[in-house]
């Protein structure tokens, strides 16, 4: 059984430890990426921050019917809306308290239930990974990025 305060307290982490990998890097390199096709470090950071905001917003509508591929699909290609580091991590930090404010008002009898909606139809409990999966993963990948520049601090 998962606990939630757990999950809650282990989301912010990962959110925070993913805006101290940005902010360490230097700004010549946020924007770099290993090859054109693929997104650089304030695009995972915005897409941390988008998902976070995806799921939140699922749980308060305790609806599942845009927790679907086709509408997520698109949003793996989106580009940071600015560059601005810290009005990133602002959205990011933002995103998360959101999405832990939606989970935190689950009762515990309700976190089990289905969201109806998609063909998916997750429960809260099973939500409740996805922002800090996501954070973590992303999280790695900035961190490999900064090795491809030769920062292996």
């Amino acid at each position: 059984m998962t606990d939630i305060p757990t999950i809650i307290h282990l989301t912010k982490s990962a959110a925070d430890a993913l805006a101290v990998a940005v902010e360490d890097m230097p700004a010549d390199r946020l924007t770099w990426s290993p090859t054109e096709e693929t997104r650089n470090s304030l695009d995972l950071l915005h897409e941390v921050s988008e998902s976070a905001l995806w799921f939140a917003e699922a749980l308060r509508a305790k609806s599942s019917a845009n927790l679907t591929w086709n509408i997520w699909q698109p949003k793996l290609r989106e580009k940071a809306p600015t560059n601005d580091v810290g009005e990133l991590i602002t959205t990011l930090q933002k995103s998360v308290a959101e999405f832990n404010d939606a989970l935190s008002a689950y009762e515990p009898e309700e976190l089990d239930q289905p969201l109806p909606g998609s063909d998916w139809q997750p429960s809260p409990r099973e939500i409740s990974f996805f922002p800090l999966r996501n954070a973590w993963y992303h999280l790695g990948q900035i961190r490999y990025i900064q090795t491809c520049y030769g920062d292996f601090s």
